[in-house]
């Protein structure tokens, strides 16, 4: 629980860490403290913490027959194993786990048969040499520093990791807080209960670790389960048989979908902004191209459309031209045809109107007399001039109106043509704004 309390997440980063086999230094004050980390940490492991305190027991003298039992009993139960494969060979000759290290014993970090090694210093000099080890842990902050960046990426938590040592910090918190409260201690939010925890997280992964298409392991850090399979623990555990490690479900203790709770504890600000500022930024290389392509082919649209309205305008002008012209020469000619008619002069004498095939005059209206005037004409009665007045009076009044009505159409024919331009024009504006 203390080590919880102390690391937070990073209690599952160490987790992962002795698994991948790695020079670790523990380092801090007191020595007590120092050691309790240590072992605590081992003591996550299932039966590991039992396997390393019968490895540095010293052995006992030989009995008269020459046996040495205490030294064979050790021997044999470090190499039993449960039903699931526990304890993992994590403590073995090239990677060993001492809680407290001298300086005379420095030169074990630095033996090219020790493949890893895990242990406590209280001397400044282990943390001060880079090189000595891959990871230095200050005992006293918390702090973990990675020295290789590839160890860092393969120790990066997953969402799913992330929420089960967020659960265990939130447990522990409340069961310490129940605790100072006077309420009687419970068995969730205890050291045994942190430990149950961590082995349901190790048995989960071991079984996922056996899926052949590896989805299952993707919960738990792609990178690191490859990594994991490579050391000699996982290859000893791996080449034995475990019956009873099939009954468990294939999948993360904490597998889940994101949802905003991730995001909250996950992500900071900072993070958002830079992952949003570089999502914009890949999103405007990505656009900028087909802003370009869609740049032209509107240009092309536009241009097309411009012609095809050009020449709509100038067919329909014409057709409009066209239908106008008949209708005014009709107009014009209906006009000049009815003025050649009669007029009643000044004198009450109608004019005499011609034959137009002849050329001769017709002969007037109402004339019953033989007799001829000086011109030659047969002189009209004054009836006859009054019907022949009377007469030409009506067929100007009627030619009259009947130009009226031609003028007036023609007008109204000019005003549909003009309001049918206008509409053209106003159509061709919104086109070219568009």
């Amino acid at each position: 629980r203390d080590l919880v309390n102390t690391f937070g997440r990073k209690c599952l980063v160490l987790f992962k860490l002795m698994l991948l086999e790695r020079k670790v230094v523990f380092y801090g004050h007191p020595v007590k403290r120092l050691g309790d980390t240590v072992l605590s940490v081992v003591s996550l492991f299932p039966n590991v913490l039992e396997e390393l305190l019968l490895r540095i027991l010293p052995e006992p003298e030989e009995n008269e027959s020459g046996t040495n039992y205490a030294s064979t009993t050790v021997k044999e139960m470090s190499r039993s194993t449960d039903e699931y494969g526990f304890p993992l060979m994590l403590c073995r000759k090239d990677a060993p786990i001492q809680p407290y290290m001298s300086l005379q014993q420095i030169g074990l970090y630095k033996d090219d048969t020790i493949r890893g090694c895990v242990a406590g210093a209280t001397n400044a000099l282990f943390q001060r040499q880079q090189k000595l080890c891959s990871v230095a842990v200050d005992t006293s902050t918390g702090a973990i520093d990675i020295r290789e960046e590839e160890l860092r990426q393969l120790l990066t938590l997953t969402v799913a990791d992330q929420r089960f040592a967020d659960q265990l910090q939130t447990t522990v918190k409340d069961s310490e807080a129940d605790s100072l409260s006077g309420s009687p201690t419970s068995w969730q939010g205890g050291d045994d209960w942190v430990r149950q925890q961590f082995r349901v997280y190790l048995l989960s992964m071991m079984v996922c670790s056996l899926d052949k298409d590896g989805r299952a392991m993707s919960d738990f850090g792609t990178l690191f389960s490859n990594a994991w399979k490579k050391t000699v623990n996982y290859r000893l555990w791996a080449a034995m048989s475990h019956p009873k490690i099939t009954d468990i479900e294939p999948r993360h203790p904490c597998k889940g979908q994101l949802g905003l709770a991730d995001l909250r504890k996950n992500v900071t600000p900072t993070q958002l902004r830079d992952t949003v500022a570089t999502t914009r930024y890949r999103l405007g290389e990505a656009v900028s191209p087909l802003k370009a392509q869609l740049g032209v082919a509107a240009t092309t649209t536009r241009q097309e459309i411009g012609h095809a309205w050009s020449s709509a305008s100038t067919t329909v002008g014409g057709w409009i031209s066209s239908w106008r012209s008949p209708n005014i020469r009709r107009t014009d000619s209906s006009a000049s045809g009815k003025s050649n008619l009669s007029t009643p002069s000044t004198s009450g004498q109608s004019t005499p109107v011609r034959s137009v095939a002849s050329g001769a005059p017709s002969p007037s209206l109402g004339s019953t007399s033989g007799k001829m005037d000086s011109t030659g004409n047969e002189p009209l009665s004054s009836a006859d001039r009054g019907r022949g007045a009377g007469l030409a009076t009506n067929h100007a009044s009627s030619s009259e109106g009947r130009m009226q009505t031609s003028i007036e159409s023609q007008q109204h024919d000019t005003r549909n043509a003009d309001m049918i331009a206008q509409a053209l024009g106003g159509e061709q504006n919104i086109s070219t704004e568009s």
